[in-house]
């Protein structure tokens, strides 16, 4: 248990170390915007292919996905150091982070396999710690990124990333399972036994109600996040007139928050989960999500951002311990891989989504109506899918599993 903790930690200590100190380098160096998005394109779009992962994940369970993946991650690396300062090499670069993230949902299917054998106390603990690491780890990230390239480049903090993914795998060889778990009967290996799997975990989850209610949600909050991601900098800067470092605290109340709550909190959300069931605890987890979303549109002050920021934090703390520790907790063993990844796939999608409907209403609607917008969405959404008409929460026999 312990041993993941820390090779989790230590692999995502170098990889948000050299994305965020990459995005600033281009910044510096490139003078080309676009790059940019691409670049967050790249960081963002291998999670689509979650659900195919979860199906490698079911079919080769045990160490070896897990640690080949990281060292294939440190051997990316490498070549990342190799040609990252290479401006003719960009698009090059930019395939190699694709393929660094695909490896890491690779083994992030993989450990949410290994995760479900974990029992439920610590699984809590595990995600919440992990939350909450990965974003104090983010905030410092985002904090020290520049400063860190004044005192080494950017090929050896790559290199850096490298060994931190090294490190992992090493620590990974002592986890106490076999390298690929024996499996009752002879396993299909045709290209349509592989999407039968795949279909396989997508029934799973239909036939769960609370589970789609849950992935809807994901969904339709879709256009609050992706607001909060891309335009939070337009509203603080050119709406409400606060100078820059109103937008850096407001981004850093949001780590703060997740960390806080990730470290903290995630015994208490689990407990509230058992007692009242996870149907209440999402439905007033989104819709204070909404109303802090809306809040950002509706007033003026530059206070209001900080303060959303931070409670948004908290919720999404509540969020990756819960839901994770629901499909762990409510699903046999033999597809908890490619269920877990249907919900990774929809919450990736549904910030593609979020962020291709806002570039179409921006056409026709202000910042501050944008957020108005996906706030009400957010707000309105939560009770209906998780609210009767007839009075009373929408449940299963389920809905204490975490």
């Amino acid at each position: 248990m312990r041993l993941l903790w820390v090779a989790n930690w230590a692999s995502k200590i170098g990889d948000v170390w050299f994305e965020t100190a990459l995005i600033w380098y281009w910044s510096l160096t490139l003078h080309r915007p676009h790059l940019l998005s691409l670049l967050g394109l790249m960081f963002t779009l291998p999670g689509l292919l979650s659900a195919v992962m979860g199906v490698f994940a079911d079919r080769l369970r045990g160490k070896l996905l897990i640690v080949s993946s990281a060292w294939f991650q440190a051997l990316l690396c490498v070549g990342l150091a190799a040609f990252v300062t290479n401006s003719a090499q960009v698009g090059l670069v930019l395939a190699l982070m694709g393929f660094l993230e695909v490896f890491g949902v690779l083994r992030g299917s993989a450990i949410n396999v290994v995760a479900g054998i974990i029992t439920p106390e610590e699984r809590a603990q595990f995600i919440g710690i992990l939350h909450g690491v990965v974003s104090g780890i983010r905030l410092a990230g985002r904090l020290l990124a520049a400063s860190s390239l004044l005192w080494l480049s950017i090929r050896e903090i790559a290199l850096l990333d490298g060994l931190s993914f090294v490190i992992a795998g090493a620590l990974y060889l002592f986890l106490p399972l076999p390298w690929l778990e024996k499996r009752a009967g002879e396993q299909r290996r045709t290209v349509w036994a592989f999407f039968h799997d795949l279909a396989e975990g997508v029934h799973k989850v239909k036939r769960d109600g609370l589970s789609t209610r849950l992935l809807l949600i994901f969904f339709l909050s879709g256009p609050s996040m992706a607001v909060v991601s891309n335009d939070l900098a337009w509203r603080i800067g050119r709406n409400i007139h606060a100078p820059s470092w109103a937008y850096g605290l407001s981004i850093a109340m949001e780590m703060v928050g997740a960390m806080v709550a990730g470290m903290l909190g995630a015994k208490l959300f689990r407990r509230v989960a058992q007692r009242y069931g996870v149907s209440l605890v999402f439905l007033i987890d989104f819709v204070l999500l909404g109303l802090c979303v809306l809040a950002i549109g509706v007033f003026d002050s530059v206070w209001i951002p900080m303060l959303s920021m931070f409670v948004m934090g908290v919720l999404q703390a509540a969020q990756n311990v819960l839901a994770p520790s629901y499909v762990l907790a409510s699903f046999p063993h033999e597809v908890i891989g490619r269920v877990a990844s249907v919900f990774s796939t929809v919450e990736v999608g549904s910030q593609a989504v979020g962020s291709a409907v806002l570039a179409i209403c921006a056409s026709f609607l202000s910042v501050q109506w944008m957020f108005v917008t996906a706030g009400l969405l957010t707000l309105v959404s939560a009770p209906a899918l998780f609210v009767r008409i007839k009075g009373g929460l929408v449940t299963s026999p389920t809905a204490r599993n975490v």
